[in-house]
């Protein structure tokens, strides 16, 4: 199954809502999976809900902050990463 493929998944079904993990894995486990290896860049301590945003929105690696390269955190399914692409208010400059 390829990365597009559970991505318009996640989109349709879910829309602004994060997937329920023990839903998908039931219900969908292949989509399930594809989650976990579309994602195998990511920490083993990322959420699942971190990387089902990362799979929906096409995301090939962690985005880092525009100004120092930090590693931004994930704030929620619908708000990502943020859309400054700043880590901290230190890095508006």
């Amino acid at each position: 199954m390829n990365k597009q493929i559970v991505s318009i998944y996640i989109q349709e079904n879910y829309g602004d809502k994060a997937p329920s993990t023990k839903k998908l894995k039931k219900e969908q486990s292949r989509i399930y999976d594809g989650i976990y290896f579309y994602t195998d860049y990511m920490p083993k301590s990322a959420s699942f809900t971190e990387r089902c945003y990362n799979v929906k929105e096409g995301l090939y690696e962690r985005p880092k902050c525009i100004k120092c390269d930090k590693l931004l955190k994930f704030k929620s399914y619908k708000n990502g990463y943020g859309a400054s692409g700043l880590c901290s208010k230190n890095c508006k400059g």
